[in-house]
């Protein structure tokens, strides 16, 4: 959420046109960006189980980097056609896609604290 949180501040600093307000906004939104990837692959790694995990990983970073190739396709496009602003909505909404797709995750994923990897998966597997 902070990633597309600083992608409307960079939105608001382009429309300023004051090349120091964008800069300090594209400073904040690629550091929210940078930790919300960082933050991520530990996140892929708990998600899937043991037997699984390069594999899941490997496909989780995979359709990422396909986003990554057509984003500013995309991105350009809306910005030749609608303008820059227009663009970092959208990217910001890019952004709050992933916040959503983790929301199922915070409220029914296992809490891996002091727990065994493998009795992550099967909670009842636990002695």
């Amino acid at each position: 959420m902070l990633a597309a949180a600083g992608v409307l501040l960079l939105a608001g600093a382009t429309a300023t046109h004051d090349w120091r307000w964008v800069l300090a906004a594209f400073t904040l939104a690629n550091l929210f960006a940078t930790g919300s990837w960082i933050s991520a692959y530990p996140t892929f790694s708990e998600i899937f189980p043991t037997h699984l995990r390069s594999t899941g990983v490997g496909l989780s970073v995979a359709v990422g980097r396909v986003g990554a190739f057509t984003a500013p396709l995309l991105l350009t496009r809306i910005a030749d056609a609608a303008g820059m602003v227009p663009a970092l909505v959208t990217l910001a909404l890019f952004w709050l896609i992933g916040a959503a797709a983790m929301v199922p995750w915070y409220f029914r994923g296992v809490e891996g604290k002091d727990t065994p990897l493998e009795h992550m998966v099967n909670p009842t597997a636990l002695h």
